[in-house]
């Protein structure tokens, strides 16, 4: 059928899979390469939907990183002691 994509029916983690750049994928959102992420959603048939995808991510990655350190700051390191961990 023409116009049909070999990824159709796939979500967006099974196209990566399948086409195999992963890692790639894995090191640009990490590096938070949003050009990179682009280009790799658009070899996987993406269309329009890799920018807004791309921005999904990275916004997502940025809130785990700030829940993170808010973690991160509720613990202590003591001389005296292994680790103190504070209450939140």
């Amino acid at each position: 059928m023409p116009g049909k994509s070999r990824y159709d029916g796939m979500t967006v983690n099974e196209r990566l899979f399948e086409a195999g750049p992963i890692p790639e994928w894995d090191a640009a959102a990490s590096s938070r390469n949003r050009d990179k992420m682009v280009e790799l959603l658009t070899k996987v048939d993406i269309g329009e939907q890799a920018e807004r995808i791309s921005d999904t991510v990275l916004s997502t990655l940025k809130k785990r990183v700030l829940a993170s350190a808010a973690n991160m700051a509720k613990i202590a390191i003591s001389p005296t002691t292994s680790l103190i961990i504070i209450p939140a």
